[in-house]
């Protein structure tokens, strides 16, 4: 099978799955002691994939703008595959989880003393949740997909998270797996056509979204997982799940109807804008800084929900809310790497145990409020601008939806006290007489200012990129 020039960007397409599973076939093979060649594989096959990413977007822009790109089969043994199709909607999804692996990656190699398989897991997370996005258009073979991306992470939390990691990971595996099973069944299985009401038919398609985002009482798994995994398990799962569960509740809203979305909104909204309020009086009473981001991967979850559901039933483009779940997926990648730094000097995430860290430790004292501040919407490099403008969708909603937007708005503007008591306690002088600096090196620095500019540059691209994704 001849490749022309213009067949470029499709090639790309199927080397953005395939490579970080070569990477983690690599891996698995090589001896566990050989730690740098590990670090330095698994780095570059996700930063490669990263780069094929960027060129596939960048040469086959044009046909994104007419409707998506699809990459035929490259082998003519391959014949009987289907192509894979790079929505205009999944543009900044793709991109998110992209960037957000190697960093994941990054952020855990300092502690890695397990050989191969954070790396391994890693790399087979992002080769599953990149094919789940390309597959987003059919919702079932999205659904699978995103079914076994799911399996990695609970398996590094398994093995290496906290004392009590076994416990944690069967409740938050059962929850995703069942969740994940109940709407592949109500899609193809006889749940479509038995006598089951149709309100909780639609609500099975719409639960691996609102499970990813982590929205409402689905985000259980969300505290106690980010608390006892380790730190590059807590990144991927909080920030390669947001956009992979936006896109998915996109297209389990747009197969169930407005009218079956209509039918769930009075109830979704209620649970919804509770968890919302709930989320921003736990941030603001929270003391454990790990469980700071985990209250604010449900409380931005939760909105992201409330304006893909009241964009579907409104019939409007959802470019907003899931450009919210992506930056703000990000930020909160940023928020964990800088806390596990934190954690790593000073020996504690505890909000009050942090005072003299402006003074012993300038650059983390520093990123700790900007990480904060970028994943709470407060204005500037973030979620803001992205925050607000869901907000806005959903207040202009019907009626059921803005009482839901009100209620979002209010918890937001808690979570804001939480992120004040932080930075107050950052910034109080150190409580010993003789504080000892901490030093941070030169690549322990670039490796925090990396996600930094990733999560401003996501940032400034969010409004073009925005508008690309819009149904």
């Amino acid at each position: 099978m001849k490749i022309t020039l213009s067949d470029l960007p499709g090639v790309l397409l199927w080397a953005l799955p395939l490579v970080p599973l070569v990477a983690a076939t690599t891996a698995a093979a090589m001896p566990r002691d050989d730690r740098l060649t590990l670090r330095a594989l698994g780095v570059g096959s996700l930063l490669l994939a990263l780069l094929a990413g960027l060129a596939a977007i960048v040469l086959g822009f044009g046909a994104l703008g007419q409707g998506g790109l699809v990459a035929p089969p490259l082998w003519p043994v391959l014949a009987a595959m289907p192509g894979l199709r790079l929505d205009p909607l999944v543009v900044t999804p793709l991109l998110t989880v992209l960037i957000v692996a190697p960093l994941a990656l990054r952020a855990g190699a300092p502690r890695v003393r397990e050989g191969m398989a954070p790396y391994v897991v890693t790399c087979l997370v992002q080769g599953a949740a990149i094919t789940g996005t390309l597959l987003v258009g059919d919702i079932v073979d999205a659904y699978a997909a995103a079914l076994v991306a799911a399996v990695p992470g609970f398996a590094l939390v398994a093995l290496f998270g906290g004392p009590e990691r076994g416990t944690v990971t069967w409740r938050a595996a059962a929850l995703w797996l069942v969740v994940d099973g109940l709407a592949i069944a109500a899609l193809v299985g006889p749940a479509r056509l038995a006598p089951v009401p149709a309100e909780l038919v639609a609500l099975a398609i719409l639960g691996p979204g609102l499970v990813r985002l982590a929205a409402g009482p689905w985000g259980l798994w969300a505290l106690p997982y980010n608390e006892m995994a380790p730190v590059a398990g807590a990144v991927t799962a909080s920030a390669m799940s947001f956009p992979l569960g936006a896109v998915l509740l996109w297209r389990g809203a747009a197969a169930v109807g407005p009218g079956a979305v209509a039918a769930l909104a009075p109830a979704l909204s209620a649970l919804l804008a509770g968890s919302v309020l709930v989320g921003g009086v736990l941030v603001t009473m929270e003391r454990d800084l790990r469980r700071v981001a985990a209250h604010w991967v449900g409380l931005l979850g939760s909105v992201v929900a409330l304006g893909v559901l009241s964009a579907a039933v409104a019939g409007r483009g959802a470019g907003d809310a899931i450009g919210l779940a992506c930056v703000g997926g990000l930020a909160i990648a940023l928020l964990l790497m800088v806390v596990e730094a934190i954690e790593r000097r000073l020996e504690t995430r505890r909000v009050v145990q942090l005072a003299g860290l402006w003074h012993a430790a300038p650059l983390l004292a520093a990123l700790l409020p900007l990480s904060l501040m970028a994943v709470a919407g407060v204005p500037g490099p973030g979620s803001a601008p992205a925050l607000w403008r869901t907000l806005a969708l959903i207040l202009s909603a019907d009626r059921v939806f803005a009482w839901g937007g009100a209620a979002a708005t209010v918890g937001i503007l808690m979570g804001w006290m939480g992120c004040a008591i932080v930075v107050a306690r950052v910034v109080l002088p150190q409580q010993r007489k003789h504080g000892q600096f901490i030093r941070v090196s030169f690549m322990q620095a670039i490796r925090l200012l990396v996600p930094l500019l990733a999560l401003v540059c996501l940032s400034v691209a969010l409004g073009p990129l925005g508008q690309l994704g819009a149904p």
